[in-house]
């Protein structure tokens, strides 16, 4: 990707659980398992996304790569069963990155995984035809820096919320 290209995938990263904003929090920090009905409205956050993105003029692309973060290239994803054929290089990498966040990182309903269990997941999903094996094997072979460079961002996110929180408090 060129240098534009890269800005745009990191505001498509920034940007793509914005949709979030509608799902109930208690619903996102849940401890247990979701009821079916609940899983729906988390899905939502995706379709809510696009919503939100594609109604401000010029980030097609960002959208598309922000909101089809849990398409899956077997057709099996949502919101919209999008295949391998239909997805963009950006939406494939988006996929990757937000799996590999999602099952290293803790949450309320369970501990994050070890380096060794999440790169199993991704490399069992890529198998299966969920994820881009070429973009899973580049994380796989760079996971030490793209891990460390995740948690940085993470707590320096976070240090950033804390102090705004504290100004607004």
């Amino acid at each position: 990707m060129d240098e534009q290209e890269q800005k745009s995938m990191r505001l498509a990263g920034n940007l793509h659980d914005i949709g979030k904003l509608a799902v109930p929090t208690e619903l996102l920090d849940k401890p247990g398992a979701l009821e079916k009905d609940e899983y729906v409205r988390v899905q939502d956050h995706a379709t809510v996304c696009a919503e939100v993105l594609r109604s401000i003029p010029g980030l097609g692309e960002v959208a598309d790569w922000a909101c089809q973060h849990h398409e899956r290239l077997n057709g099996k994803g949502y919101p919209l069963g999008l295949t391998a054929d239909q997805l963009s290089l950006g939406s494939r990498i988006m996929q990757v990155a937000d799996v590999h966040t999602a099952i290293t990182e803790d949450r309320p309903y369970r501990k994050g995984m070890s380096r060794e269990q999440a790169l199993a997941v991704l490399r069992s999903m890529a198998e299966k035809g969920f994820l881009d094996a070429d973009i899973v094997d580049l994380v796989i072979d760079n996971h030490d820096h793209l891990d460390a460079v995740r948690s940085m961002v993470q707590s320096r996110a976070l240090s950033e919320f804390e102090r705004f929180a504290r100004g607004i408090g």
